[in-house]
């Protein structure tokens, strides 16, 4: 999507309708597409019956942002009435991040398929690794929306709350204590 609207030439419909059915169809295998794809086009997001669901829910949102521009930018082009109706969508789809942020806690954390948080958020950890994130823990994701960085300082109480989060994230030393890593 980045590089249609960036003007690459190749066959953008083509890309488009791959992204696309990447976005809303289960994968035949866990080797390709997105995973908690049977549940997450309800849910908006992944839960934590997928492994790392909140991983790819979160990336995935990131690609629902994507598919939305290259939307546009196809409708632009073309009149078609496909191409602005799912990229209203997908820019809808791309801003349930917000689900997926325990306020309590003040991280993204996973949800179990009931709705409830992986964990309760004053238990909340954080500096462990795995679970809902993928080859990270709760700070590797804590300011993963780019698609938004407005909503997400939202999420930090504003500007301000998203400086003081981005302060505690740099100053925080890593321990690589063995509680933390992977």
């Amino acid at each position: 999507a980045d590089a249609y609207v960036k003007g690459v030439k190749f066959d953008a419909e083509a890309a488009y309708d791959a992204a696309v059915k990447n976005a809303t169809v289960a994968p035949p295998s866990s080797g390709v597409g997105r995973k908690g794809m049977e549940t997450s086009v309800f849910t908006g997001y992944a839960n934590t019956a997928t492994h790392e669901g909140l991983s790819w829910s979160l990336e995935g949102y990131l690609n629902d942002y994507g598919i939305a521009r290259m939307g546009e930018e196809l409708y632009k082009k073309t009149k078609k009435a496909r191409y602005k109706e799912e990229s209203a969508y997908f820019l809808n789809r791309a801003q349930k991040y917000v689900k997926l942020f325990d306020e309590k806690a003040g991280f993204f954390q996973g949800k179990k398929p009931n709705g409830d948080w992986r964990l309760p958020s004053d238990s909340y950890d954080p500096r462990v690794w795995g679970y809902d994130y993928t080859e990270t823990n709760g700070w590797g994701y804590a300011f993963t929306a780019p698609q938004d960085s407005r909503g997400l300082a939202n999420l930090y109480g504003g500007r301000a709350g998203l400086g003081k989060k981005l302060d505690t994230y740099f100053s925080t030393p890593e321990t690589a204590g063995p509680e933390f890593v992977g």
